[in-house]
């Protein structure tokens, strides 16, 4: 007798899916930010 299902739900396995590549493309658009940040600082410090 089966009890259920052994095939996993889809939409939950996309969802397991895209969320480590959603990660790793917002921290590298986290890392460019903060590296035009800081070179936007070291330009101000120059002009100072």
């Amino acid at each position: 007798m089966i009890v259920g299902s052994t095939r996993p739900r889809r939409g939950r396995s996309l969802f397991s899916f895209y969320i480590p590549i959603a990660v790793v493309v917002f921290a590298i658009l986290a890392e460019r930010a903060i590296k035009k940040d800081d070179e936007m600082v070291r330009s101000a410090d120059r002009l100072r």
